[in-house]
């Protein structure tokens, strides 16, 4: 059998199985489609399957759906003249020929195409239907009944290379920013206070999170660091009141000792960024409300106002490098730096300090030790999230430890299952994934 003439139960079999559930498909005229329900397979006359709901163009829409080897078999079949096809949403189709971007009905309604050997061959066609007898391509993780035969080398090998591809993704978040800012002839890659604006943004970002992370990323932003008024001593409290009137949470800073004028006035020129009604409160705990968390943030920029944020990070990792030291040994020296000493009142806690360190400031670090040729810095930064527990209670990270076996709680992992669950197992990508592969040559 020529794959040009395969058996139109295939494509039934295919529509009704799932695979394509949720995944966002483009027919040949532009439309995104997005399939929620395929509807009930029509026993009777008439299109293929019944009461199916899409969303053409992120708009719903009920219908019909009609399938076919070759998009040209609407003609062939005369579906063009039979007003059973009147309520077609969709014509799937797997070859299709030029000039079928969409067809008509005999209501005059034209009905838009879907060609599905854009997104699968022949072979791939054939290896989901094989993987559809032991997959549920329903269920969001479609191989979850059948890992037995899988081996927790081969899961703990592909779930390492997820969560570095993740963290990746992180690193090049801060590298676009690193190119914004460069763009700027002020800021040059090789000095200080190019890094220290990437790891202050950070770290203000993950101050905010979850309910303010923007408002906290964007204050950061029109007050960078080389418009920071002078601080002296452990101290923050000039810049605090710049913070508090540009968040809107005070009429007029109040200026601490030998304040620059210069930038006192640049302050009350720019006026407030947002509106205190601007700010979510509601249901956030009285330590991360706005006001102490910029009170926290000013006592931990007091502390390295003198030194910045990038040297005594990198410095406190290349003793432990020359020491030899174990990842263990590393951390309670990285915490450390996120310590408030002046302020017990204002401290932060051990979860945001692990989430500012490996959501921030590894990824700038890494970022910083790629573009000055630091491979030591770099294994050293992926070791570290090998081997730090992730101890964050997250739902979907449970649920995919449960089913993988996954008894190791590093923050590697935990990265590498939130991208599994996120970009293979919940967009059908089975005959991607080294697990859906495994799965399948088991027979």
């Amino acid at each position: 059998m020529s794959a040009s003439a395969f058996p139109e139960l295939y494509l039934t079999r295919l529509w009704s199985s799932g695979y394509l559930f949720g995944k966002t498909l483009t027919t040949d005229d532009g439309r995104s489609v997005e399939i929620h329900n395929p509807g009930r397979e029509n026993e009777s006359n008439g299109p293929d399957f019944q009461d199916a709901v899409l969303l053409l163009d992120r708009k719903p829409v009920h219908g019909s759906v009609e399938l076919h080897v070759q998009s040209e078999d609407w003609f062939t079949h005369r579906h063009s003249t039979d007003p059973a096809y009147n309520h077609c949403i969709l014509h799937v189709s797997f070859y299709n020929l030029p000039g079928y971007e969409s067809v008509p009905a005999k209501n005059g309604t034209g009905i838009p195409h879907l060609t599905l050997s854009k997104m699968l061959s022949f072979q791939d066609l054939i290896g989901v239907l094989s993987l559809q007898e032991k997959l549920n391509f329903k269920t969001d993780i479609p191989c979850g009944g059948q890992l037995q035969g899988v081996s927790q080398t081969l899961t703990k090998a592909w779930l390492t290379e997820l969560g570095h591809l993740a963290f990746l993704e992180k690193v090049n978040r801060f590298a676009i920013r690193l190119k914004e800012l460069t763009a700027n002839p002020v800021y040059l890659k090789g000095k200080r206070y190019v890094w220290d604006q990437l790891l202050f943004e950070g770290f203000f970002r993950a101050l905010g999170y979850p309910s303010n992370k923007e408002r906290f990323e964007r204050l950061a932003r029109e007050l960078p660091v080389l418009d920071w008024p002078d601080i002296t001593g452990e101290t923050g409290q000039p810049l605090l009141s710049e913070w508090f009137f540009l968040a809107g949470l005070e009429e007029e800073p109040e200026f601490g000792v030998n304040p620059i004028e210069k930038i006192r006035k640049e302050v009350l020129q720019r006026g407030n960024l947002f509106h205190p009604s601007e700010w979510k409160t509601k249901s956030v705990r009285a330590v991360n409300q706005p006001e102490e968390r910029l009170k926290s943030a000013a006592e931990l920029v007091g502390r390295y106002y003198q030194t910045g944020f990038l040297k005594p990070l990198i410095l406190t990792l290349e003793a432990h490098l020359n020491m030899g030291s174990r990842p263990e040994k590393i951390f309670p020296d990285l915490m450390n730096l996120l310590s408030v000493k002046s302020s017990p009142a204002y401290k932060i806690g051990k979860e945001r300090k692990a989430s500012i360190l490996f959501n921030t400031w590894f990824p700038v670090l890494y970022l910083y030790a790629r573009e000055f040729k630091r491979s030591d810095l770099q294994d050293l930064v992926l070791s570290l999230c090998d081997s730090f527990p992730h101890r964050q209670d997250i739902a979907i990270d449970k649920t995919m430890r449960q089913k993988f076996g996954i008894t190791d709680h590093t923050t590697t992992f935990h990265w590498g299952l939130l991208n599994l669950y996120n970009n293979w197992c919940s967009k059908k990508k089975c005959l991607d994934c080294r697990i859906g592969k495994e799965i399948r040559k088991n027979g």
